[in-house]
């Protein structure tokens, strides 16, 4: 049997992670003007779960032409996908285990060109127990009972209430080499659209 002077380390890690992740959740809803009491505070039940999905989109043009051309995707070193490729990419994501520890679905993806004609990749995760992290860096905190999701991504608190959306987009232009002409620069005017939607609360 493991003494418990060996247990209490472990108990306090726990118990600080607690009380920072709550701090967290706390200045988060402070900041965006959502503070509520702890009796307004409410948990998912075990027939519900939240749907939210993080979505970052690279649109590309060649500088002076106001079209995305494949041209400009293909300087930037991406490829081409036809649209059975597409949905080959989509029909290869699977859904994640439905249970009663359900808590959340999260879904992130990367789509390069409108509507991801120039390259995409979906993962979709079930979140059973938070805190929860994506591989593109959202931190997922907790979902209360009335669907509202509190996150912290790029170092930042985002709190969504069912059917929000957090937008951070930023555009730039790249001086790249000519594929046909070695001695030609190409100038590519490049947006990127990073979104957050929290889509609410869907039965089971």
């Amino acid at each position: 049997m493991m003494k418990l002077k060996n247990v209490l380390p472990y108990i306090l890690i726990i118990v600080i992670i607690v009380v920072i992740l709550s701090a967290v959740i706390v200045i988060a809803m402070e900041k965006n003007g959502e503070q509520k009491s702890d009796d307004e505070l409410t948990d998912l039940t075990a027939d519900q779960f939240a749907f939210i999905e993080h979505q970052i989109q690279t649109d590309a043009s060649l500088n002076g032409d106001n079209s995305s051309t494949s041209q400009a995707y293909t300087y930037l070193g991406y490829p081409t996908y036809n649209a059975s490729q597409l949905q080959a990419v989509y029909a290869s994501t699977a859904l994640p285990r439905i249970n009663d520890s359900l808590k959340t679905i999260f879904q992130e993806g990367s789509f390069i060109g409108p509507s991801g004609c120039h390259g995409a990749q979906l993962n979709v995760d079930g979140i059973y127990h938070f805190p929860y992290t994506s591989e593109g860096g959202v931190a997922v905190l907790a979902v209360d009972g009335d669907g509202v999701a509190y996150l912290i991504y790029n170092s930042q608190p985002v709190i969504l209430k069912p059917g929000e959306a957090w937008y951070d987009n930023q555009s730039y232009s790249d001086t790249l080499r000519s594929y046909t002409n070695p001695d030609e620069m190409v100038t590519i005017n490049i947006t990127v659209i990073d979104r957050i939607t929290n889509y609410g609360i869907y039965g089971k």
